[in-house]
């Protein structure tokens, strides 16, 4: 009996054991990336990397990376972050879909004035929200997403007026690698109103008349009914370079 006892407590101790063990951490990688990091926040994805060695460099293996510089205390821990990602060859080979929140767009260029950026190779879903201001470092950032299938864009306001000066050296006169090759969807949004059509429609004609596989172009305006009909009928005159693109068009409410 009493050998029986010390055996039933043995298999307590051994069980309770194991429920204290590092469960997650006893998961492939795979498991990890795809249900656990991949749903964390920018700050704390980061923060993963000091729980041990094989947690050190897994954050960067992410498959959708979503960028918010007003998650970091400062510009400083924003550029350590870009030292850590930027610069991570698992990073450009991992990541397939990357989004830039509001105001990150900026701060990325300034990074990349900086240090360059990396070759994302296998990014091919991209979603930003910038002010209209920022389209200017459209292409060029672009140019950093060779294979790039399906990009949604969205115009937000700004808390300042841009000015018709202004407005007139927002050009889009690079094209970028993923026009000719990859670019098959985009989305845009525009939720600026008033001044913003003549640039809305400069926009999409940069993209009906530069991609040359592209098979839907989705937009979506915040405008009211002049302004509706008059960027519906600029849209029927822009040439597609693509011809079997579909072209579709909605207001959104004011």
């Amino acid at each position: 009996m009493v050998g029986r006892g010390k055996s039933k407590q043995a298999r307590v101790n051994e069980l309770s054991s194991r429920l204290k063990e590092d469960r997650i951490s006893q998961l492939p990688d795979h498991l990890i990336l795809y249900h656990i990091l991949d749903h964390l926040p920018i700050k704390d994805l980061v923060t993963t990397s000091v729980l041990s060695t094989r947690w050190r460099s897994l954050w960067l293996s992410v498959p959708c990376l979503k960028l918010k510089s007003r998650k970091f205390s400062n510009s400083i821990s924003f550029v350590s972050f870009g030292d850590m990602f930027f610069n991570s060859d698992p990073a450009s080979k991992t990541c397939r879909k990357l989004i830039i929140y509001l105001e990150t767009f900026k701060v990325i260029h300034h990074y990349s004035k900086v240090k360059p950026l990396p070759q994302f190779d296998y990014m091919s879903r991209l979603e930003i929200t910038l002010f209209a201001s920022d389209l200017k470092w459209l292409p060029t950032f672009l140019e950093h997403c060779p294979n790039l299938k399906s990009l949604e864009l969205v115009l937000d306001h700004q808390s300042r007026k841009i000015y018709s000066k202004e407005r007139n050296q927002i050009s889009f006169s690079a094209v970028p690698q993923c026009f000719f090759s990859s670019l098959e969807f985009v989305e845009i949004t525009n939720n600026i109103r008033g001044y913003a059509a003549d640039m809305f429609l400069n926009l999409v004609s940069y993209f009906l008349e530069n991609s040359a596989i592209l098979k839907k172009l989705n937009l979506h305006s915040c405008s009211n009914d002049r302004a509706y009909k008059y960027i519906f009928k600029k849209l029927l005159s822009i040439p597609r370079r693509s011809p079997g693109c579909a072209l579709l068009f909605s207001r959104k409410n004011m």
